[in-house]
């Protein structure tokens, strides 16, 4: 899963705009300070496009059904980019969203934005305290 989350992380070149500007707000934000509330923000506004985006694509694929499942399951994810959240509410929201859209695209056959979500795995990895995270960090600087 690393060398995966790795190669994603690293292929951010061909971001969409929203997630563009977002990666330079993720690598200025969240870096060692993964709790802090502008890292929780920038993560849910990630969390907000790649949502948005993954319903147009379900749309796309004539997969509507699933629209409804996608929004509950990463509502909360979205929720520190109008407001201050406890970073381990975020964590708990962001590791559902994650989880559950990997859980729909088994299902639809149609994954999450490729270059966003691992993003939203990295801040799920780090705010965790899991020791991958600081490589993670160094191989988002380079």
């Amino acid at each position: 899963m690393t060398r995966i989350l790795l190669t994603l992380l690293l292929c951010a070149c061909a971001l969409p705009a929203f997630a563009k500007t977002l990666r330079d707000q993720f690598q200025e934000m969240c870096p060692q300070k993964w709790e802090t509330q502008e890292c929780l923000s920038t993560v849910s506004k990630i969390s907000l496009g790649m949502a948005e985006a993954y319903e147009v694509s379900l749309k796309e694929a004539g997969h509507d059904a699933f629209i409804p499942e996608m929004k509950n399951l990463c509502a909360a994810s979205t929720a520190a980019s109008q407001g201050e959240y406890p970073a381990n509410a975020m964590r708990s929201a962001f590791t559902e969203c994650a989880n559950g859209l990997y859980d729909l695209s088994q299902k639809t056959g149609i994954k999450p934005h490729e270059q966003a979500y691992p993003f939203l795995v990295m801040a799920v990895i780090c705010l965790s305290g899991d020791e991958q995270c600081a490589m993670l960090e160094a191989n988002l600087s380079e």
